[in-house]
């Protein structure tokens, strides 16, 4: 098969190859924009998540909520991806995130797993 998106990657990378393709990319590309505070990126205060902001709040149905839309939004912003489904899970001072997605094309499912704990 041949790759349909391709980029690269210094994150958990010692050495060449820095490449990605397809859905890797498409998840390290999740990853970082998930992993961006909003208001972070110069001329983009829009872009990024502020999940990392709701690790200490008690995690009640509205906040879980919140943490849904705030995904439901990264998730809606990335053409190559269609979200099938959340889950939030609370441990002490962490906040997991399973998030089920269908990749373009291709329709493949896969899952990406985020994991937010106390700076």
């Amino acid at each position: 098969m041949v790759a349909t998106f391709r980029g690269f990657s210094t994150v958990d990378k010692a050495k060449p190859s820095f490449s990605l393709r397809d859905i890797e990319l498409v998840k390290r590309d999740l990853l970082n924009h998930f992993h961006t505070r909003k208001g972070e990126r110069v001329m983009m205060p829009d872009f990024g998540s502020n999940i990392q902001n709701y690790v200490m709040e008690p995690m009640v149905s509205d906040m879980i909520n919140i943490i849904k839309d705030d995904v439901t939004t990264v998730i809606n912003s990335e053409p190559r991806a269609d979200l099938i489904g959340i889950e939030v899970y609370n441990e002490e001072h962490t906040v997991q995130i399973e998030i089920e997605l269908v990749f373009k094309p291709g329709d493949i499912a896969d899952n990406l797993y985020l994991e937010f704990t106390k700076e």
